[in-house]
């Protein structure tokens, strides 16, 4: 078996390395479009930088070279001086040596660092009055950015924010009490950012020394106080409290079983983390201490980034099984809260995803989900931000090794794509998104004579039956209903109004009308409706394969830019808190 396998593995390996250097070549031959790109921004950086050493003196690119900035003369005001970051941010504008405030102006498409030194230093020295004109006014220290697309969103507000007489208030006091006034003018979280700007900028006018001291306070808040950071903290605090609590080691999380681990009959279950500890541990024989081994290898990433991780110290696998989850809920918010500030959102929406029970579960019980879906994340992040397909498609065909669930996304993109005739991306979707998952299986059928995949029971036949099931056992039904049946089912009133509207309102042919997000949404509602009653057996079960489902209702909401759908999907972030108080309480529903 060991021969087969490693055999088998080589093949895939072999398989997938070719159908990247197929994918990377153009139809007629030439280097493809990864290796364009990277050399077009070779080129354009080096021809930036000849011009960047043209434009300025001797003095003036050292300075740049040794201390990472251009300071440019005011060629109208005494005493000023512009301060040009040379790799991205905001200029810096000192009278005085005092800084006084800071400026943001960007070009409409992306340019290398050298060329935007050069564009503001010659916007200044041409035409100051005009370049402050365009520019967006910041207190100094408040915050750096580089993103056009929230300048964007700043110089909207700014007719709003710029109602406020900045040096007419006599103290703090009143200034506070002004922007209280004056909070109904901003709706967005952004916005209430931008209060604090105003307020920083009033009071530095009115006391330097306390405005200075607020405005690196707000600045380190930026950084430190985001979803990411919120939901790193309350993961770990989980693990710490749960510790605690139940008096348990790393090991404990595993929920190993005597039935499983020492063969006995007579003893103790466990739970399925269980599993991907014996695979990190020990990934060719650990068949033996399973329930149905094709089934469990068929999540075999997770564990064998575990194994990797853990250097062959069998002591490190149960910490990294709790490390890589955390690290994955983190990253897959961070992901996501790049993406909804992209789409003129609060990063905070993405709270939704980082705190829903289900992520609690898999963190708690050393299941595959959060890894899964942080693949998931990264490759729409490389889909929608980088606009590149192959490694979309590339990170959801590993995630598909990681959870088969995770089959849902891809497909869905490459439904659209076929839709569309847009046959190189469809290629690689379906080369890379979802080939992988039925390679894996055809590989295990080989191994063990079967997949696996009949292990599971069967979908329902009737939409909820599964939930339905549980309603002689109240606690645990009534919990079913609010976890689960109320938001799938608000799920389909929001994909039925969906379509009508599609229908009615749409132009071209029906079926371009559709988004990725939209057949993703859908086919993940449709599981979570038509799943077995034994997966709805404990609420940890249901939660982590509903947490695809959370992932593609914020992304809908996002792709669609509707606000309604990102607020109503904070339910998910309240379930955090029912997960904890029924852990701490041992509620039977959420004990495997």
């Amino acid at each position: 078996m060991l021969q087969t396998l490693s055999l088998f593995l080589g093949i895939w390996l072999l398989f997938l390395l070719l159908a990247i250097y197929y994918l990377s070549q153009t139809p007629d031959g030439r280097v493809g479009r990864f290796r364009e790109s990277m050399s077009e921004h070779l080129s354009a950086e080096s021809r930036a930088k000849v011009l960047l050493r043209e434009m300025l003196t001797e003095g003036q690119y050292q300075q740049l070279i040794k201390f990472g900035y251009l300071e440019v003369n005011s060629p109208s005001i005494e005493n000023r001086i512009y301060r040009i970051p040379g790799s991205g941010g905001l200029v810096k504008v000192y009278e005085k040596g005092c800084a006084i405030m800071e400026l943001c102006l960007q070009p409409a498409e992306p340019l290398p660092d050298g060329d935007v030194v050069v564009m503001h230093k010659l916007m200044i020295e041409a035409n100051e009055q005009e370049y402050l004109q365009k520019a967006n006014h910041f207190a100094p220290g408040i915050i750096s950015l580089r993103c056009q697309h929230l300048s964007e969103a700043l110089s909207v507000k700014r007719e709003a924010v710029s109602s406020f007489p900045l040096c007419a208030f006599p103290s703090r006091l009143s200034i506070i009490t002004r922007l209280i006034e004056k909070a109904w003018l901003v709706e967005s979280g952004n916005g209430w950012f931008l209060l604090f700007f105003v307020w920083c900028k009033t009071v530095m006018r009115n006391d330097t020394v306390f405005g200075g001291r607020l405005a690196v306070l707000l600045n380190n808040l930026s950084v430190v106080v985001r979803p990411s950071v919120v939901v790193a903290v309350l993961s770990v605090a989980l693990i710490g409290v749960v510790a605690i609590t139940n008096h348990y080691s790393a090991l404990d999380f595993v929920h190993l079983g005597t039935v499983w681990a020492n063969h006995d009959p007579a003893g103790t279950w466990g739970y399925d983390g269980q599993f991907y500890y014996q695979i990190a541990h020990n990934p060719l024989q650990a068949g033996q201490f399973m329930d149905n081994a094709p089934f469990r290898y068929q999540h075999i990433l997770y564990p064998l980034v575990v194994g990797v991780l853990s250097l062959g110290q069998t002591s490190l696998i149960p910490f990294m099984l709790l490390l890589v989850n955390v690290l994955s809920v983190v990253l897959s918010v961070e992901i996501l809260a790049s993406l909804l500030k992209k789409f003129g959102f609060s990063p905070w929406f993405s709270l939704a995803l980082g705190l829903y029970f289900g992520q609690a579960a898999g963190i708690l019980f050393d299941t595959a989900e959060p890894f899964t879906y942080f693949l998931v994340c990264l490759g729409v992040w490389l889909f929608v931000e980088k606009n590149r397909f192959w490694p979309a498609a590339l990170m959801m065909g590993l995630a598909t090794l990681s959870r088969e669930i995770a089959v849902l996304f891809p497909i869905g993109y490459a439904c659209v794509l076929a839709v569309q005739k847009k046959w190189r991306p469809l290629a690689e979707f379906a080369l890379l998104g979802i080939a992988p998952l039925f390679v894996w299986l055809l590989i295990l059928r080989m191994i063990f004579g079967q997949t696996g995949v009949t292990f599971t029971q069967p979908f329902e036949h009737v939409p909820f039956a599964g939930i339905f099931f549980h309603a002689d056992a109240p606690k645990k039904f009534y919990l079913l209903l609010l976890l689960m049946f109320l938001p799938t089912l608000a799920g389909w009133g929001l994909v039925v109004v969906d379509l009508f509207r599609r229908i009615i309102r749409g132009t071209g042919p029906f079926l371009l009308r559709f988004s990725p997000m939209y057949l993703i949404l859908g086919a993940n509602l449709l599981m979570i409706t038509l799943m077995n009653h034994h997966s709805y057996d404990e609420l940890i079960s249901c939660g982590r394969i509903a947490t695809g489902l959370v992932l593609a209702v914020l992304l809908y909401g996002m792709e669609t830019r509707n606000k309604w759908v990102l607020w109503g999907a904070q339910f998910y972030t309240g379930t955090f808190l029912i997960f904890v108080a029924g852990t701490l309480l041992h509620v039977p529903s959420f004990i495997a």
